[in-house]
């Protein structure tokens, strides 16, 4: 198995990619549902965690960076007004009422699928996530640990159930939607740009399904955060560009990320 670090120009200090080989050897690898490909050569995966390439957004972008990490502390907790401005900010740009800052992308959805979870119990005993199946990784494992948090939080008979739905398949979210117990409070959680395959979530039909099915939606917009929409907020924004009425209020909880931090 190769793997190769290499560095990325014009980047932070240390940002890098990381290219690793996937072994084909002329096999068949089935993707995409019935689509299956014969793999002649060694594709390369390369990835980096210098999400959304910010201190290459502007020339000059990389010299005021990294003063403020040299100069101003920004550990959470630490400069109350430099974080309360900050938040503040990022609510007003994407149109919500609150903002709250988080070491990682992964932390903020684990500490949302908790959140959800536990206010759901508490208001209706019985929590059930659905996530798409093309889901990145930070989703599943974080409705995966809400699920085993709520089966220690007391008395709740119902608990926390996690299932899947079909990738983008809306007939197939409608049909796992229909079996939730009307008493349970469910909630979806999607990507707003999926990582695994590069497709969108088809919002306007997905909030059709939310007005019908009451359910919490929840968002991980870290790969359409400043990658698409006339004004670089994600999914929800592309489909108004379109001429849908796909409000972010709809959304009870978005998560994004921004090189690291959530």
């Amino acid at each position: 198995m190769l793997s190769l670090h290499l560095p990325v120009p014009r980047s932070h200090p240390g940002a890098r990619i990381v290219a690793t080989n996937i072994p084909g050897g002329g096999r068949f690898i089935a993707l995409w549902g019935e689509w299956r490909v014969r793999v002649i050569k060694e594709p390369i995966n390369c990835a980096t965690f210098n999400y959304s390439a910010l201190p290459d957004m502007n020339g000059g972008s990389l010299a005021p960076m990294e003063d403020v990490l040299r100069q101003l502390p920004l550990t959470l907790g630490e400069n109350d007004r430099l974080e309360s401005r900050a938040t503040a900010a990022c609510a007003t740009y994407m149109g919500y009422t609150g903002c709250v800052f988080t070491g990682s992308g992964f932390t903020a959805d684990l500490l949302a699928f908790a959140k959800i979870a536990s206010w759901a119990l508490q208001t209706h005993g019985t929590c059930i996530i659905l996530y798409d199946d093309c889901a990145h990784g930070s989703l599943q494992a974080s409705a995966i640990q809400a699920a085993r948090v709520g089966a220690t939080e007391g008395d709740h008979a119902g608990g926390v159930s996690v299932m899947k739905f079909m990738h983008n398949d809306m007939d197939h979210l409608r049909y796992m939607l229909g079996r939730c117990p009307k008493k349970a409070q469910v909630c979806v959680a999607i990507e707003g740009l999926y990582s695994a395959d590069g497709s969108i979530p088809p919002i306007p039909n997905i909030l059709e399904l939310k007005e019908y099915y009451n359910f919490l939606l929840l968002v991980n917009e870290s790969h359409g955060f400043l990658s698409f929409g006339s004004g670089g907020r994600g999914c929800f924004e592309y489909w108004r560009d379109l001429g849908y009425d796909c409000p972010t209020g709809e959304v009870a909880i978005m998560t994004t990320s921004l090189a690291g931090n959530g």
